[in-house]
């Protein structure tokens, strides 16, 4: 008698650790999430670090996904990946779920001799969200306490400037070898076929300067509070 009431109530803790556990399983699996992404060396790690444990990580190349749920929105949750900066790991996106919004970080010190190098990456990933019907994208312009940082007017003409030759370049090369070719990338273009940041469709995307390195990061957090 003794050893079934013992075995009754190692059952009913064990059911009881097992609802709990499920229970912050499918809470964490409910949260939505802001994806940080960008170039190497745009200071992606040490915001997400900022974020989520109060200090910034020395700069390293992130090789995998990091991911943490934070509470930097008084009362409320959501988990923050920091995604690697490498093109070769790029196909991850796609992976990841309940995207709420997009950090695409850049080093605003250095845009003009990486220009090429950024706005691809932002091609590509404006592709991707458009597909994952993304909407709210912000444009992280880091680094700005440095000599050479760009203001977020300059740094958004370089952008549209590079987006519009990738799109026309793609544009030409398709019309050359086949006109019945269907093409999506002419939603990026206006009808000057020319590129807006502040009017593409299906986007709500800002460009905002700020520093990681000098704690200056209210215009970004400002940004995605708003959504949460």
């Amino acid at each position: 008698m003794v050893q079934v009431e013992i075995a009754a109530f190692f059952t009913v803790i064990c059911l009881i650790i097992s609802l709990v556990f499920l229970r912050i399983f499918w809470r964490y699996k409910s949260l939505k999430k802001i994806v940080i992404l960008g170039v190497q060396g745009s200071g992606k790690t040490s915001f997400f670090t900022k974020l989520c444990y109060g200090h910034k990580q020395k700069a390293y190349t992130s090789t995998q996904l990091n991911e943490a749920v934070c509470c930097f929105f008084p009362g409320k949750k959501v988990i923050l990946v920091d995604f690697p900066g490498h093109l070769k790991f790029y196909h991850l996106f796609s992976e990841i779920k309940h995207i709420r919004c997009i950090v695409f970080m850049i080093d605003s010190s250095s845009m003009i001799k990486n220009a090429d190098h950024v706005v691809y990456q932002l091609y590509r990933l404006l592709k991707d969200a458009r597909s994952k019907k993304i909407r709210h994208i912000l444009i992280a312009a880091n680094k700005e306490d440095l000599f050479t940082s760009l203001p977020c007017t300059k740094i958004s003409s370089i952008i549209e400037e590079k987006l519009s030759e990738i799109v026309l370049f793609r544009l030409r090369g398709i019309a050359e070898i086949d006109k019945e070719i269907d093409d999506d990338d002419d939603w990026l273009l206006n009808s000057e076929k020319t590129i807006h940041l502040n009017n593409i469709e299906g986007f709500d995307i800002a460009v905002l300067t700020g520093s990681v390195k000098n704690d200056h990061l209210s215009p970004w957090t400002n940004w995605m509070s708003r959504f949460f």
